[in-house]
């Protein structure tokens, strides 16, 4: 089965940090804040996410949305009224 998780969303309120320390202690701070424990930038996950985000930016979500075999979607929202974003969508599409 192929899966295409097309769009991930995620909102922490947090301005946009100028690297990958900058993210991993923003994210770090709000995990924080929640109970949980810090986390760390990791080159080879930061490899992974830049290869999905050109894909996304060059024809990732046309091209799923547009898949000739698709036979199956999910699609889900999840509204957070505290949040400055709103909703929360994401989209699962599968042959």
């Amino acid at each position: 089965m192929r899966l295409f998780l097309l769009v991930l969303t995620f909102g922490l309120g947090l301005a946009a940090p100028a690297g990958a320390d900058d993210y991993a202690s923003a994210i770090s701070g709000y995990r924080r804040a929640h109970g949980l424990s810090a986390v760390k930038s990791d080159g080879r996950l930061a490899a992974v996410a830049l290869k999905q985000a050109r894909a996304m930016a060059s024809t990732g979500h046309r091209a799923n949305l547009l898949m000739a075999g698709a036979r199956r979607v999910g699609v889900a929202s999840v509204a957070n009224p505290k949040s400055p974003y709103r909703k929360f969508w994401a989209l699962v599409i599968t042959d």
